[in-house]
């Protein structure tokens, strides 16, 4: 019911972010600030970057159907995406835009 819920935003972002926070237990700032560069899709995995803790920063997450599915859905919005850009960068949205504009900020 979440998930679906989430569907219904206009921001394109939330499923697949929302997805990634429910299979990985990872933080808002963690899973806010995810770098491409920290994803592994061959091994189905990704390495978190800065967290709260120390035994969080670093960590070596292997994703599970849901959150690979997730990623690799994500990912084909961003075919110029490179290692440093932000999987979920700003979105700007509004009553009056009509597209999806992201923001590759680092």
């Amino acid at each position: 019911m979440l998930l679906q819920a989430c569907g219904t935003s206009r921001s394109r972002s939330l499923v697949p972010f929302v997805t990634l926070a429910i299979e990985t237990g990872a933080r808002f700032g963690v899973i806010r600030t995810l770098q491409w560069g920290r994803v592994d899709f061959d091994n189905r995995c990704v390495r978190w970057g800065k967290d709260k803790t120390a035994s969080g920063t670093g960590r070596i997450i292997p994703l599970n159907q849901r959150a690979m599915a997730a990623l690799t859905f994500w990912a084909t919005h961003f075919p110029e995406r490179e290692r440093e850009h932000y999987v979920f960068p700003t979105e700007r949205y509004g009553p009056l835009e009509t597209s999806f504009a992201p923001r590759h900020t680092t």
